[in-house]
């Protein structure tokens, strides 16, 4: 899926899986992510004290 394509379904409400899923695996990149949801990009965190 490219760029166009992630916009429109996230705009529709009908992206799936989640638009972070596409992020974390770069079909966008960081200000792509930005441009369509209006908020920067956060990387989740691991938590390794838990492990």
């Amino acid at each position: 899926m490219n760029y166009t394509l992630i916009k429109m379904f996230y705009s529709w409400g009908k992206l799936t899986p989640t638009i972070s899923w596409y992020r974390e695996n770069d079909f966008i990149d960081d200000k792509q992510y930005e441009t369509i949801t209006g908020t920067p990009y956060q990387a989740p965190t691991t938590d390794e004290a838990g492990k």
